[in-house]
């Protein structure tokens, strides 16, 4: 539960445009005791002025995803290799599994509107070997899907005060923005745009939010940053025009701690950037449908 001085005593508007740009929608297998039928969850979202659902979808949760997507308008996928799949899948399991997944985001890359989720978690690998495989395949993906024209939702963790590699404590991949640094030197190496890359959920360290701005990344507010000053921090001096609103919905739910979310509370996100922003909400979403709109190319 967040405390109470953290969150913002700013009722989010109804009706505005919503635009949630990732999300993982539906999970499957679905969390146990989930509140809200994912059926229920789209209705409500499209109810309330909903206009996109961008849901990340990987090799395992592809065929429910993609059934759901099929059926429901203004559902959009990005297809994607996360971090912790790479340290907690067996070896030989994970590179048979990693080589289908990229031949089939070659041959179906039309199906999707982004790759991603993909990127680095250090604290979800805190081994200097599991960090360097990280890397590795990060690299892998982007050499060989840069070819595809497709954009990038980057999830991206530093290590944390707790997650330093115990047999190698004084270890360079052990600074709090490591990660950071390894991931934009690959991908200026890889020649990527930046404004092709989404920093989803972008973590900080906050004095990076205004860099990475600076260079034409787009980073994506969670829900969370209502309620949660750490999570607003890493926006504060970031231009409207470089951000992007998410829930990453079942997580980051705006103000309870390991509660389900849904996409409609996207409509936090916006109310969380309107008080950075010092605007009005109702213009706030124009502007953030608008860069959406630029980042995905969504189909008309």
């Amino acid at each position: 539960m967040t405390r109470k001085s953290d969150r913002l005593d700013l009722k989010p508007a109804s009706k505005i445009p919503l635009v949630d740009c990732h999300c993982h929608f539906p999970l499957d297998p679905p969390p146990r005791g989930i509140p809200y039928s994912y059926e229920t969850q789209y209705e409500e979202f499209f109810r309330e002025n909903g206009q996109f659902l961008v849901t990340s979808t990987n090799y395992y949760g592809y065929q429910i995803t993609y059934n759901f997507a099929q059926n429901h308008p203004n559902i959009y996928m990005t297809y994607g290799w996360g971090p912790q799949t790479v340290t907690y899948s067996e070896k030989s399991k994970h590179d048979r599994d990693f080589s289908k997944f990229l031949e089939f985001i070659q041959k179906n890359a039309k199906k999707f509107i982004g790759i991603g989720e993909i990127g680095l978690d250090f604290h979800h690998a805190k081994k200097l070997t599991d960090r360097e495989r990280q890397i590795s395949v990060f690299e892998k993906i982007i050499q060989e899907t840069k070819y595809l024209g497709l954009p990038y939702s980057l999830h991206v963790r530093n290590a944390g005060p707790n997650d330093k590699d115990p047999d190698l404590p004084q270890d360079p991949y052990n600074e709090r923005d490591r990660v950071n640094n390894i991931i934009t030197e690959i991908l200026e190496d890889e020649n990527i745009p930046p404004d092709q890359v989404m920093w989803h959920c972008f973590s900080g360290p906050a004095e990076w939010g205004p860099y990475l701005a600076k260079q034409g990344y787009y980073l994506s507010v969670p829900a969370s940053a209502y309620g949660f000053r750490r999570w607003r921090r890493n926006f504060e001096g970031v231009l409207i025009e470089s951000l992007l609103t998410e829930t990453d919905s079942a997580w980051q739910h705006p103000y309870k701690i390991g509660e389900f979310n849904v996409p409609l509370n996207v409509k936090y996100a916006v109310a969380a950037i309107a008080y950075l922003q010092q605007k009005n909400q109702q213009e706030v979403s124009e502007i953030i449908l608008k860069n959406a709109l630029k980042f995905f190319h969504f189909p008309k």
